[in-house]
């Protein structure tokens, strides 16, 4: 993460572009987790309980500070069988509902935790979003991809 924002800063922050990334490792023989988020949306686990995680961003934006003082961060967590685990684009947060209000995060948490998914594939063809009242249109501050 920290060549990354390197890379970032020295390239690009003077046209004050910044981005967001996350990174997730997981040791399948300990259900070991662990993950390193520079200013991106929460990643969601949503236990084989249904009970809904946030994994909160461990640093700011890439490109914003320079290599001396940028740090990472790293956290981690156990995966039990059943977890699940989502990263996301904030697309999905801002995608709008019915009745044209952006989801945010509570939104988008509650499609999360009320969809069944069986298998994690489930969750990737579930882009279906629009049968949980989801808007497919741009929100109205952000162009459409590739305009």
């Amino acid at each position: 993460m920290e060549g990354l924002n390197a890379y970032l800063h020295y390239s690009l922050s003077s046209h004050t572009v910044f981005a967001t990334a996350v990174c997730i490792r997981l040791e399948p023989s300990t259900g070991e987790m662990r993950w390193s988020s520079a200013g991106h949306p929460p990643v969601l686990l949503r236990r084989a309980n249904g009970q809904m995680e946030r994994l909160d961003s461990t640093g700011i934006m890439l490109g914003v500070m320079g290599p001396g003082e940028f740090v990472a961060g790293e956290r981690s967590t156990r995966l039990q069988a059943g977890d699940s685990v989502l990263a996301y684009t904030d697309g999905a947060i801002e995608a709008q509902d019915r009745t044209g209000q952006m989801l945010r995060l509570r939104g988008f948490e509650q499609i999360v935790a009320s969809s069944y998914l069986p298998s994690p594939g489930a969750m990737v063809r579930c882009g279906g979003a629009s049968d949980q009242g989801v808007s497919q249109r741009p929100h109205a501050g952000r162009p459409a991809a590739g305009g």
